[in-house]
């Protein structure tokens, strides 16, 4: 991901973790990104899907704010998330990539 999609996701979260509230600038703040689909699936959806804003969150630590971003195996929210992305890159319905139920 670019420098300016994670200042994009800072400036979004006001500068603190998504998850607990920590402010990113305390001295025990790790800045994070974390998937919400994490970036292992790059090749199914691509970049441009793994990495779009909506898909990503500013946590402060590895460990447990960003496992706490994970959608898992919850499918309905993955395709939630997925469609929202898609309309935002203008992707036609036919080039979209969808989990099944």
């Amino acid at each position: 991901m670019n420098q300016a999609t994670r200042l994009k996701v800072f400036v979004r979260s006001k500068w603190r973790c998504e998850v607990c509230g920590l402010p990113l600038h305390h001295h025990k703040a790790i800045k994070q990104i974390a998937h919400i689909i994490k970036a292992k699936y790059k090749k199914k959806y691509g970049e441009g899907v793994i990495d779009h804003p909506f898909n990503l969150k500013a946590v402060c630590c590895v460990s447990p704010c960003n496992n706490k971003v994970d959608l898992g195996v919850k499918v309905g929210l993955i395709n939630e998330l997925l469609k929202r992305i898609y309309d935002d890159l203008g992707y036609a319905e036919e080039d979209r990539i969808y989990e099944k139920m």
